[in-house]
């Protein structure tokens, strides 16, 4: 399967306290979309699983911004913009580094 389902996302914006994993902006509830944080054209051999280990929940329009970036791309790219960065989203680039 390519997307993630309805109770998946919904379950994963609940976890993120209604808030943009990538920002940490309020998200509203008809404007949320799963995101692969592993772009799911990478592969599966790569990671870019469709399992709710790899869904982070963000908006349609930075869903369509991202789409298949890595994750530290997609981050040059917020900042470029001006945007935040979330807490969260920093963690897990700081831990991807690591590796």
């Amino acid at each position: 399967r390519s997307t993630f389902s309805p109770s998946d996302i919904n379950q994963v914006y609940s976890e993120q306290n209604g808030k943009c994993f990538y920002t940490g902006d309020d998200l509203k509830y008809e404007d949320r979309a799963g995101d692969h944080f592993i772009p799911h054209a990478w592969g599966l051999k790569r990671g870019g699983v469709t399992e709710v280990t790899n869904l982070r929940v963000t908006s349609k329009s930075l869903n369509r911004t991202k789409s298949d970036k890595s994750p530290e791309d997609f981050a040059k790219e917020l900042k470029e913009k001006g945007l935040n960065i979330s807490e969260e989203f920093q963690t897990e680039l700081n831990n991807r580094a690591e590796k």
